[in-house]
C-alpha cells in the first residue's frame, strides 16, 4: 500500500463515541486528525441507550456539557428515579435512585459528539468505508481505493472491528472474541397513550440463560432488548424473546414488530489493546461491563485514554499501546474484570434460586449496588471512588 502525499497525525475508523472523543480531543490539541466512518451520519444505532452518573461524568469533564446542556438540546430525552428487577415468574426488586439514570437516541447521540470532532478541526469521512489498514506503513485504504497515512491509527469501528482483526492475522495480538461476544435483539415501539407504559426501567432475568430481557423508556419509544452470551447459549433468542414480548402487556401482536439484532462485547476485552501505535477503543477493543452491558462510558473513556496516549507518545510512537495499556488498568481492566466475575455468579449460580438471592441483595445494599453502577463505587469491593475523574 502506497502512501499518501497528506500526513495524518492520527488516522480514527469508525465515528461512534469512542473514535469522536479521541478525534474531539487530538484536534483540540492542534493535532491533524483524520477520522472515517462507513456510514453518513446521522446514521441508525442500535442500542437501549441508558447511561449513568460515570457518563454524563466524562461529558462533562471532556466536553463541558452538562446534564442540563445535554437535556436542553434533546440529548437525553428522557430520566428516571425508579427502577426494577423482575425474574420470569416475580418481581425481585424496585427501588428510587439518587441519581437518575439518563436515557439517550443513539442516532442524535453519535452525530452530536461527531460534529464537536468536526468543530475541533477533525477532517472526518463519511460514507466511504476503510477496506484495508497496513499496519506497517501506517496506512488505511478506502473502498474508493483512497490512501490515507498517519503517525497512529485508532480502530474504533465496533464489536466487528476490521483493525483488530488484522493485527490478530498478523499474531500481534491474541484474542477469542467469540468466547465473551453476546448477540442482542431490540425493538423500539411508539408510546401511545392511554397504555400503559413503564417510565422507568425494567429488567428480567429467567428469559435466557446468560442474559437478560429489558424495558426502557427513551423520548416516544420504548425500547424493548434481550441479550445473552452467544457461546453459552444453545437456544433460539428469536423465539426467547418473543415469548418475553408476549409477556408483556403493553406490546400488542409482537410477530408484526421488526426486530432487528447486532453483537456486542460482553466480556472479551482484550488485555493487549493494540500494537505500538495502533491502537484501539471501545466495542473494538471489547470495552463494555460484562454485567449489565454498557458500553458507552467505555467508549468516551478509552478514546480520551487513547488520545491521551498518542499525545504522550507523540516523540516516540511505537510506545504508544505501553502508555495506553497502563492508562486503562484502573478505570477500565479492573472494573471490567470485577465486574465479569458478578456475572459469573448471577448467572452461574442464582438462576438456580430464580435470582431471589439476587433481589434479596438490591433491597440490603441497594445505594451500594447503585453507586456501583453510576460509577461512584469500584466493582472491587464496592470501595468509594469516582472512576471517571481520572
Amino acid at each position: 500500500m502506497e502512501k499518501s502525499d497528506i500526513l495524518y497525525d492520527a488516522i480514527i475508523i469508525g465515528g461512534g463515541p469512542a473514535g469522536s472523543t479521541a478525534a474531539y480531543i487530538l484536534s483540540k490539541q492542534g493535532f491533524r486528525v483524520l477520522l472515517a466512518d462507513r456510514k453518513t451520519f446521522p446514521r441508525p444505532k442500535l442500542c437501549a441507550g441508558l447511561i449513568t452518573r460515570k457518563t454524563t461524568g466524562i461529558i462533562e469533564d471532556i466536553y463541558g456539557e452538562n446534564v442540563n446542556d445535554l437535556k436542553a438540546q434533546g440529548i437525553i430525552c428522557h430520566q428516571t428515579r425508579d427502577w426494577a428487577i423482575h425474574s420470569r415468574y416475580r418481581e425481585l426488586a424496585r427501588g428510587r435512585l439518587d441519581i437518575p439514570f439518563s436515557y439517550v437516541n443513539r442516532t442524535m447521540y453519535d452525530n452530536f459528539f461527531l460534529k464537536k470532532a468536526k468543530k475541533a478541526g477533525t477532517h472526518v469521512i463519511e460514507g466511504e468505508r476503510v477496506v484495508s489498514v497496513d499496519i506497517v506503513k501506517t496506512c488505511v485504504k478506502t473502498e474508493k481505493g483512497r490512501i490515507f497515512s498517519g503517525r497512529f491509527i485508532i480502530g474504533a469501528e465496533g464489536a466487528a472491528s476490521m483493525t483488530r482483526n488484522v493485527l490478530a492475522q498478523s499474531s500481534l495480538i491474541t484474542e477469542n472474541s467469540r468466547k465473551g461476544l453476546a448477540v442482542a435483539v431490540e425493538i423500539a415501539i411508539d408510546r401511545h397513550p392511554p397504555h400503559y407504559f413503564p417510565g422507568h426501567p425494567l429488567l428480567y432475568f429467567g428469559y435466557i440463560p446468560w442474559g437478560y430481557a429489558w424495558s426502557f423508556p427513551s423520548g416516544d419509544k420504548q425500547v424493548i432488548g434481550m441479550g445473552g452470551l452467544i457461546h453459552k447459549n444453545d437456544c433460539d433468542i428469536k423465539a426467547r424473546f418473543y415469548t418475553f414480548l408476549n409477556s408483556l402487556p403493553y406490546v400488542k401482536d409482537p410477530k408484526k414488530i421488526q426486530i432487528k439484532g447486532h453483537l456486542l462485547p460482553y466480556g472479551n476485552f482484550l488485555r493487549q489493546p493494540g500494537f505500538k501505535n495502533i491502537l484501539l477503543a471501545g466495542d473494538a477493543c471489547g470495552f463494555a461491563d460484562p454485567l449489565l452491558g454498557e458500553g458507552i462510558y467505555y467508549a468516551h473513556k478509552s478514546g480520551q485514554l487513547a488520545a491521551r496516549s498518542i499525545i504522550e507518545s507523540l516523540k516516540s510512537p511505537e510506545q504508544a499501546i505501553s502508555v495506553y495499556k497502563k492508562s486503562l488498568k484502573k478505570p477500565v481492566y479492573i472494573e471490567l474484570e470485577h465486574a465479569k466475575r458478578c456475572r459469573w455468579l448471577l448467572f452461574s449460580f442464582l438462576h438456580h434460586f430464580d435470582y431471589r438471592p439476587f433481589g434479596v441483595s438490591m433491597k440490603i445494599i441497594t445505594k451500594r449496588i447503585e453507586e456501583t453502577i453510576q460509577g461512584l463505587r469500584s466493582f472491587r469491593g464496592m470501595k468509594k471512588i469516582e472512576v471517571w475523574r481520572t
